[in-house]
């Protein structure tokens, strides 16, 4: 669930960044970067590719980080929530209320640990993440000519090129593969309107 609200959060990003620049050059200001050349799905498959393998290096690295201490952290919540149910299932009815509060009260802190957990590794994985963009790791800088930029709106690209990498890397492969269906199922589609408005104008 919180890898499909990334997904969807990324997306109204970069369509908000789109509509941003297209109202900027509107008013005769920044105009939308073209494509580079040769911009095709072989490059956004390559691209993919490169941004799975370092989203999956990342996971790696946050699971020996902060997955085997947390793991160490979390046996005796584990521990608690599994006696208090033994616990349950052997009261009687006097004390089967308290011990189902007790049970409830270890499942809450379980889930309360787990969440701490989600969040470390998304705030680690977001600045690992920012770290590769800065180093290169690039979504819009291998699509678009910025060549033709003033140096000013250059810096705001590549700023949020930088933080618009990093976040799809926080949010894991599994986001980056959705993304990947996304885009080359709607490239094909383009493909394949664009093969039909060429025939129908060579009849």
């Amino acid at each position: 669930m919180k890898n499909t609200l990334m997904l969807m959060g990324i997306v109204a990003f970069i369509l908000l960044f789109f509509v941003f620049l297209s109202v900027l050059r509107t008013h005769n200001g920044p105009e939308l970067p073209p494509l580079h050349d040769g911009v095709n799905i072989e490059l956004f498959s390559a691209m993919i590719t490169y941004l799975l393998f370092t989203a999956v290096i990342v996971e790696r690295f946050l699971e020996i980080i902060i997955g085997a201490e947390r793991e160490r952290l979390k046996q005796p919540l584990l521990q608690a929530t599994h006696i208090a149910k033994e616990t349950l299932d052997k009261a009687n009815d006097t004390r089967r209320s308290a011990d189902y509060e007790k049970l409830l009260t270890c499942k809450s802190k379980l889930e309360l640990f787990r969440e701490e957990t989600r969040q470390k590794t998304l705030r680690a994985g977001f600045i690992i993440g920012l770290i590769a963009a800065i180093c290169g790791v690039a979504v819009l800088r291998p699509i678009f000519d910025t060549s033709e930029f003033p140096n000013w709106q250059l810096g705001l690209f590549w700023a949020l090129d930088c933080v618009l990498t990093a976040g799809i890397v926080s949010g894991g492969s599994s986001g980056i593969s959705k993304l990947n269906n996304v885009i080359i199922s709607h490239l094909n589609k383009s493909k394949e309107q664009s093969s039909i408005k060429t025939q129908q104008t060579i009849i």
